[in-house]
C-alpha cells in the first residue's frame, strides 16, 4: 500500500512506537468547537515516558462547503477499536 505525503507523519509516529511497552492509555473526546465535528482521540503511554496520540481527522469542513446548509458540526467522527487474538 502506498502512502500519500499527508499520511507519512502518521506512519513515522507509529514506527517510533514499534516494540515499546504500553504502560497506560487514555481515550477521550476532543472539546467541541462551534464550527467543527465532535471527535475522539487515543493517547498510548509507554514505559519509557513517551507516548503516541491517535486522533480522528476528517474533511467535514470541505464537504460542508460544497453542500448548502450543511455544517461541519453536524458530522460525528469516532473510533471503532477492536482487539484480535492470535490465530
Amino acid at each position: 500500500m502506498s502512502l500519500s505525503e499527508a499520511q507519512k507523519p502518521s506512519r513515522d509516529a507509529l514506527t517510533k512506537a514499534k516494540g515499546k511497552t504500553i504502560s497506560d492509555f487514555e481515550f477521550a473526546e476532543e472539546s467541541p468547537q462551534p464550527d467543527a465535528h465532535e471527535s475522539e482521540f487515543i493517547v498510548i503511554h509507554f514505559t519509557d515516558g513517551t507516548s503516541v496520540t491517535i486522533r480522528i481527522a476528517s474533511n467535514a469542513e470541505n464537504v460542508a462547503m460544497h453542500h448548502e446548509g450543511m455544517k461541519p458540526s453536524e458530522f460525528d467522527a469516532d473510533f471503532d477499536v477492536s482487539f484480535q487474538d492470535k490465530s
